[in-house]
């Protein structure tokens, strides 16, 4: 057991042997929720720990949505045969827990402590076809080869790497804040914003960059992007090439190398000659995005789930559907098999053959169920058997700011960060997993049966939710439980 005296309702473990001193963060309900909420969810808190929603594997019926064009009808289903694909790994990037990576035989997680990894912030990485797995770490790349962890330092500058790909002839390239540098294996090239756009000056910074299989360079920004075929750079932006002025914010390609690009409301393609646009009035923003063998466009949205375009038709996977287990994606990546790899804020999620696997900390190795970047190598590794991991528990006590217990609130813990506002009834009602209960008259909670994983922590003062947040108060605090973990947090004092 874990135990320990805080002096702030926003002081608890991050982790099981680390006491942080944190801030108080009032929440407050938002006039326009976002999400429809299910019966259980919107009922009274009970005295004892309830869990509303369980994690479960789903298994679903794709309904396609049709937006603006009635008379069109759901195309025939897509044949999932497909030639027979080499084995690889997946891999699964964190803030701050390291890579995780999956093969044929296990889980394996990269780190400071037990790696040459140049840190354990991973949000951004690419699959390079000759095997290596590169990651952005500032300034600069390291770099997973042959079993083994290596550092290519910033031979391009003082500037901060947002995204790395990688050619066919092992080149690297990189997309700065105000341009992109390429290295061929000896030395370094930096190209200025104005070169990749034609003299176009512009604000934003650069935030992807990715190779399609017939070698051509693409790179982007919020509202330009650019193409590099070995000698020349082409700009496209509004009124050059492109019809509208759009936010730009996802880039992948399909089978014949042809970019896709995620705008706010729905996404764009080249077929090498003109920009076409596919739109969805209720996407509410890309901000992942990738095309599968079977020539689906997957669709990642910060809070509005997994979108498929096909044939000109919409099929929407979340969470009230309870086809996903959580709306809120970071990446997509898609492998050789046809199968799609999403990350998302609670845990991985594999689409394949029609219904989704979820991997979590709760029933495989990953270390961190947050997960903000995916990749996959070839047809990736065969998926495994989910776990059945012991269940623990999480306690505390509740004290008002004068010292007493805060007797009789309701006390919540979930799984995804809050920011000062939320759209359920309660801060954790609207997410894929929580559990409730009520303080006893000493100001002290309980709830049986956590799975594993990192929780926030929120209480009703009868003044209004509080949640435990960071030293700055900006980002939800988490507690650890480990499987089968008692974890006692000690007392939370609100102030």
């Amino acid at each position: 057991m874990s135990t320990g005296r805080r002096t702030a309702l926003s002081a608890m473990l991050l982790i099981l042997v680390m006491v942080t001193q944190l801030a108080c963060q009032v929440l407050a309900p938002a006039d326009k929720p976002t999400a429809t909420q299910s019966e259980s969810q919107a009922s009274s808190t009970p005295a004892s720990a309830t869990a509303l929603i369980p994690a479960t594997e789903v298994e679903l019926e794709v309904t396609p949505e049709v937006e603006a064009t009635p008379e069109a009808q759901k195309p025939d289903p897509t044949p999932v045969t497909l030639p027979p694909a080499e084995a690889g790994i997946a891999c699964f990037g964190t803030t701050a827990s390291g890579i995780t990576c999956l093969d044929e035989q296990a889980w394996t997680t990269y780190t400071t402590d037990n790696s040459a990894i140049a840190a354990n912030s991973a949000q951004k990485m690419a699959a390079c076809p000759d095997g290596r797995l590169l990651v952005v770490q500032g300034l600069g790349i390291s770099v997973f080869e042959g079993g083994a962890w290596k550092e290519l330092s910033a031979g391009w500058g003082s500037d901060i790497a947002n995204s790395v790909a990688c050619d066919a002839q092992g080149g690297v390239w990189v997309a700065l804040f105000r341009g992109a540098a390429f290295f061929d294996g000896s030395q370094w090239t930096s190209y200025t914003s104005e070169q990749i756009l034609g003299g176009e000056v512009s604000a934003d910074l650069f935030q992807e960059i990715a190779v399609s299989s017939t070698g051509t360079v693409w790179i982007m920004n919020n509202s330009s992007l650019a193409s590099f075929d070995g000698s020349a750079w082409t700009g496209y932006s509004k009124g050059k090439e492109l019809e509208e002025a759009v936010s730009l914010s996802a880039l992948a390609f399909d089978s014949q190398g042809y970019p896709w690009v995620g705008i706010t409301n729905g996404v764009m393609s080249f077929d090498g000659s003109k920009w076409n646009y596919h739109k969805k009035s209720d996407l509410g923003g890309v901000n992942s995005l990738a095309v599968d063998a079977l020539g689906r466009t997957l669709v990642g949205t910060a809070d509005k789930g997994v979108f498929m375009y096909e044939a000109s038709l919409w099929t929407e996977f979340d969470l009230q559907q309870e086809k996903l287990a959580s709306n809120k994606i970071r990446s997509i990546a898609a492998d050789a098999r046809g199968r799609v790899w999403v990350s998302t804020q609670w845990g991985l999620a594999v689409f394949a053959n029609g219904s989704w696997q979820a991997y979590r900390m709760d029933n495989s190795e990953l270390v961190e169920n947050d997960i903000w970047s995916a990749v996959v190598f070839a047809g990736g590794p065969t998926l495994p058997e989910a776990q059945d991991k012991p269940k623990g528990i999480l306690s505390g006590q509740i004290l008002e700011a004068g010292g007493n217990p805060l007797a009789d609130a309701p006390v919540e813990i979930c799984v995804e960060q809050l920011g000062s506002i939320f759209y359920g009834d309660t801060p954790c009602s609207d997410q894929p997993f929580m559990l409730k209960t009520m303080t006893d008259g000493d100001g002290r909670f309980i709830l049986p049966d956590v799975p594993a994983g990192y929780y926030i922590i929120t209480v009703n003062s009868g003044d209004g939710w509080a949640q435990l947040t960071g030293q700055y108060s900006a980002f939800s605090e988490r507690v650890l439980v480990g499987a089968g973990d008692d974890v006692d947090v000690g007392e939370l004092t609100l102030q």
